[in-house]
């Protein structure tokens, strides 16, 4: 065996495809050589790295306007303007993904950037989010200048640029943008671990948190139905909007009032012992006796509804579940922020893995089932496409940095993923065929480091064992 290899350079090419720095420069070497309109590859290239899951609606105008823009001089504000009125979506992530590609001194608005800087996008309608993601990209702009000026800033490139030489010429902030990202969700503070903090998602004054409760909602009564099910229970509607009459703002604890006129309270309902989803805020207008309050829903966190999960210990406190919010807005932490509305369903296990189409298309899309997409994310595998009209198979394996959720991704893309056979059925049955016949299933997997040659071989044992070249979609 050739003993000759630079072990330096294995770890330093490791660390930077950790990063994603390999990745990166393919993106920044092509775009101004591709046509980001029409070149699949470049686009799925920087789906996959950027984790884009929007529909192909939204993709098509934001590639068409990205390469329409790339050789002009566009800022945030102009792309994120133009995002919201032709999509309706406010997207500060992807507005700065657009704008560092063309412009490499220019900071990402990446989550967890925002959540190392401490940063929160509000507003109650959807114009007052744009022109505060506005702002709030200028301040962080300003952070990256006042701290690449600083010793501490300083420090971090001269490491970067000798820990990574092949990655010198990147531009400053990219490496501040990486190490921060290598951070991931929390930072030091004397060696121990931050958690991000319910207040720092809701962004109280001290005033309206002295003005606050909290209420976590068990079950009606006794071995009662969880409130949890009975949310469950209503339209998507009255989810969305916190309007829910029967599961928040129960007025008396026995002939004791929980609340008063003018208070705010916020409402979670119980998912496991310690794990909470906000179902509404409001404020109290009335309290009738032996009866729910009413009350007129805070707008202002209406996004949060049903999307929102803390862990909080609630304790032995009996069967009281109304309290001042300030007893556990310092413990309470956030778990999660879903992308969509929670509806119940998670994912149970990789070896109940069997979706038709379009349910992996809204999965995909953020539209349902928020923790299936990342479970698929962190594991290899071999897997079965199924022809329901035909019965034939199609075996494949996905051995990628993102596992079966970057495979899978191609063909939500392309519906054939570049292989032979289900290219002729593309062609001559057109896509419908494939979103309304084809299903997807999880044979076997394994994890990210998984040898993908052994992966290849269990492929090649799942195509004998049905029978898939002779009668399926594989050609080898």
């Amino acid at each position: 065996m050739d003993m000759t290899f630079n072990v330096r350079k294995i770890f330093q090419d490791r660390l930077a495809a950790s990063m994603g720095l390999d990745k990166y420069q393919y993106i920044m070497d092509q775009v101004n050589s591709t046509n980001a309109a029409t070149d699949i590859d470049f686009q799925r290239t920087f789906n996959g790295f950027y984790i884009i899951r929007r529909n192909e609606h939204w993709r098509k105008c934001y590639y068409e306007y990205f390469e329409s823009v790339k050789k002009g001089n566009p800022t945030f504000e102009s792309i994120i303007t133009y995002l919201y009125e032709h999509t309706g979506n406010i997207e500060p992530s992807f507005s700065s993904k657009m704008l560092v590609t063309i412009f490499p001194e220019k900071p990402i608005w990446d989550r967890y950037v925002v959540q190392n800087l401490n940063i929160q996008l509000t507003g109650a309608t959807k114009e007052e989010k744009l022109e505060n993601a506005i702002i709030l990209y200028a301040d962080m702009e300003q952070w990256y200048d006042d701290f690449l000026e600083s010793e501490k800033g300083k420090e971090c490139i001269r490491e970067f640029d000798r820990v990574l030489p092949d990655h010198k010429g990147i531009s400053s902030i990219k490496k501040i943008d990486s190490i921060l990202w290598s951070i991931r969700w929390s930072i030091a503070k004397r060696g121990e671990i931050m958690d991000l903090l319910l207040n720092n998602v809701l962004n109280l004054t001290q005033e309206e948190i002295d003005n606050s409760k909290i209420e976590f909602n068990m079950q009606a009564g006794s071995g009662g139905q969880p409130f949890l099910d009975r949310w469950l229970k209503h339209s998507e509607e009255e989810k969305i909007s916190g309007t829910c009459t029967d599961c928040s703002y129960w007025g008396w604890y026995g002939k004791q009032r929980n609340f008063y006129p003018g208070q705010w309270v916020f409402s979670f309902a119980r998912m496991t012992d310690d794990e909470w989803l906000l179902i509404s805020a409001a404020e109290i207008v009335d309290v009738p006796v032996d009866e729910w309050a009413t009350a007129n829903v805070l707008e202002r966190f209406v996004p949060l509804f049903g999307r929102l999960i803390v862990k909080c210990k609630k304790g032995n406190t009996f069967s009281r579940y109304v309290f001042n919010l300030s007893k556990y807005l310092d413990q309470a932490t956030v778990k999660e922020i879903l992308p969509c509305l929670y509806s119940g369903e998670n994912f149970e296990g990789y070896d109940r893995v069997h979706l038709p189409y379009h349910r992996l298309a809204d999965i995909f899309n953020g539209k349902i089932l928020p923790t299936y997409y990342e479970a698929l994310k962190k594991i290899t595998g071999v897997y079965c496409l199924t022809d329901t009209h035909t019965g034939k198979l199609y075996i494949g394996s996905a051995t990628g940095e993102e596992g079966v959720a970057q495979r899978w991704g191609n063909y939500l893309d392309s519906k054939h993923g570049g292989n032979k056979k289900l290219i002729a059925l593309y062609e001559k049955k057109g896509a419908e065929y494939f979103e309304r016949y084809f299903t997807y299933t999880l044979l076997e997997y394994f994890g990210l480091s998984y040898d993908p040659i052994k992966i290849l071989e269990r492929e090649q044992y799942w195509k004998k064992c049905l029978d898939s070249i002779r009668n399926g979609y594989n050609d080898n």
